[in-house]
């Protein structure tokens, strides 16, 4: 788990801001999810939704005065995990502690 600081897929991950922005990590999380036999579980199991994880701060940063959202934050799990149903629930959560919302995992 954890903040990967590039988005995934704009349509489904990024509300507002250029969409082709903040892509530049995709490549290499599909080579490990190959490569380790890895994948976003989150996604996995909500194809089709838009979530973010990360709401920009900075008021002067705002596009066209919407703050721009993301979802950088991901669960990468072991695909023989998953397969075997040691993962039941992951939701992400508001949180007021920080930009970021916490992913959760059980």
């Amino acid at each position: 788990m954890g903040d990967m600081n590039f988005v995934r897929d704009v349509r489904y991950d990024k509300i507002n801001g250029n969409p082709n922005r903040g892509m530049e990590g995709k490549e290499e999380e599909e080579r490990w999810e190959r490569d380790l036999m890895i994948s976003d579980v989150w996604r996995d199991r909500n194809e089709g939704v838009i979530a973010t994880t990360w709401t920009l701060s900075d008021e002067k940063k705002k596009i066209n005065g919407k703050r721009v959202k993301t979802r950088i934050d991901r669960a990468l799990v072991d695909d023989e995990l998953v397969a075997k149903g040691r993962v039941i629930g992951i939701e992400i959560k508001k949180t007021m502690v920080s930009g970021h919302e916490a992913i959760t995992c059980s």
